[in-house]
Formats: C-alpha cells, structure tokens, sequence
C-alpha cells in the first residue's frame, strides 16, 4: 500500500484509536477535533482538513486485515465482512436485516 506521509500519519493514528477488539474507539470527528487542538491557532481549518485525511485513512484501514478493522459499531463490522463475500441472491436480505436489527 503506497500512501503519502500526511495519509500515513493519519492511518497511524487511527491504528493507536482502535479499542482491544479492533473497532475504532472515538468518532473521527473527536479524533480530529483533539489533533487540531494540538495544532493551535488555525483550529478550525486544521480540524476541517484532519476531518478529511481521517475519513481517508479509514477508507484504507477497512480494507486491511483482519476484516472488519477499524469499524465502528457491530453492524458495520457485519457489512465490511459482507461485502467480500461471493454474490447471492440473499445477500440484500442479510444486508437490510442487518442493519435494521443491529
């Protein structure tokens, strides 16, 4: 996988957010939010921009093993999961099912 410094960084931190089984313990938006403060005056235009590299990295951290990694509720994890399993004719039921008792 070949990312930027600024991409890998943001991957890193996510990585250092994951809880002991794997999902991503804080919302980005917090996540962001506490890196800006660290930044300092441009808060607001820093978290804006952290906001954006995090979704990023966490468009990459989804597809990384094991799957499921860096979801952030159960039924998310169920989707990652499902999503690299073989075509079905069931698989929108097990999807609406999912989300809907989940």
């Amino acid at each position: 996988m070949r990312l930027g410094d600024d991409d890998r960084a943001a991957l890193e931190v996510l990585l250092e957010s994951l809880d002991g089984d794997g999902y991503l313990a804080d919302p980005l938006e917090e996540i962001a939010e506490r890196l800006a403060d660290m930044l300092g005056p441009d808060r607001e235009e820093a978290r804006d921009e952290l906001d954006a590299r995090l979704r990023c990295a966490l468009h990459w951290l989804h597809r990384l093993e094991p799957v499921g990694v860096g979801a952030r509720s159960l039924s998310e994890c169920l989707a990652l999961q499902l999503r690299l399993q073989p075509a079905s004719e069931a698989r929108p039921a097990m999807r609406s099912v999912m989300w809907t008792s989940i």
